[in-house]
């Protein structure tokens, strides 16, 4: 890794950065900027910001959220079957899910 600087920028490096930053792009072309100025990743991208071009990369869609019943219902619904549920506490959404069935599950 090459060795940081510190200071101030100065305008070519200013130049530079401008020149080179890709808002498509956004983490690519701060890395590529990063090994040309030798300068920090926090640095580039606090120089983006304060010059008013930098565009944060786009965050990772949220996962669809379970609209199932909640663990505390599935412990409920188990109780409700005379099924004893000491020590449930700690058991997974789908390991609860899973013991209903069989408790419930009728031959």
């Amino acid at each position: 890794m090459p060795e940081l600087k510190t200071g101030n920028w100065s305008d070519a490096e200013v130049a530079t950065v401008l020149a080179g930053y890709d808002p498509d792009k956004s983490a690519a072309s701060v890395e590529t900027l990063m090994g040309e100025l030798g300068r920090s990743k926090r640095s580039v991208t606090g120089k983006l910001v304060s010059e008013g071009v930098y565009s944060a990369p786009d965050k990772p869609e949220a996962k669809p959220r379970d609209e199932g019943p909640t663990k505390a219902e599935l412990m409920a619904l188990i109780k409700g079957t005379g099924f004893d549920v000491t020590g449930f506490d700690g058991a997974t959404k789908d390991a609860l899910a899973r013991i209903l069935t069989l408790v419930t599950k009728t031959d």
